[in-house]
């Protein structure tokens, strides 16, 4: 579904799929939402599907808003928005409000070599 932003009383709402499709759209609607003073927050509740393209701009506008002195608060990323960033190793950067972001591992976990294994 196409993206689209919807203004807020503290930022603006990414309702649709933020995805590469709608990512240079999305960058051209927010860059007026970005310039002024205080918090910004941007709610991504009713994003339906993500990609990275949608990650990189996540990273874009965060660089956009600390440019204007603002604070950007990202608030409830749907699961594969947090997974994204999560591989991308983004979760230091991206100002994520709310719970951790899950730490699950990419690959199962087998004894190293400097494991000492017990006989049974």
């Amino acid at each position: 579904m196409p993206a689209r932003l919807e203004p807020r009383e503290e930022g603006f709402a990414v309702c649709g799929d933020l995805e590469a499709a709608w990512v240079p759209a999305l960058y051209r609607d927010a860059r007026q939402q970005l310039v002024g003073t205080g918090p910004l927050t941007v709610d991504l509740a009713q994003v339906e599907r993500a990609d990275s393209a949608g990650a990189a701009l996540l990273v874009e506008w965060l660089r956009q808003a600390r440019a204007q002195g603002r604070e950007l608060r990202l608030v409830h990323l749907p699961q594969q928005m947090r997974s994204i960033i999560r591989v991308a190793g983004l979760e230091r950067l991206l100002p994520l409000e709310g719970a951790e972001l899950p730490v699950a591992p990419l690959a199962p976990s087998y004894p190293s070599s400097t494991d000492t294994i017990q006989p049974s």
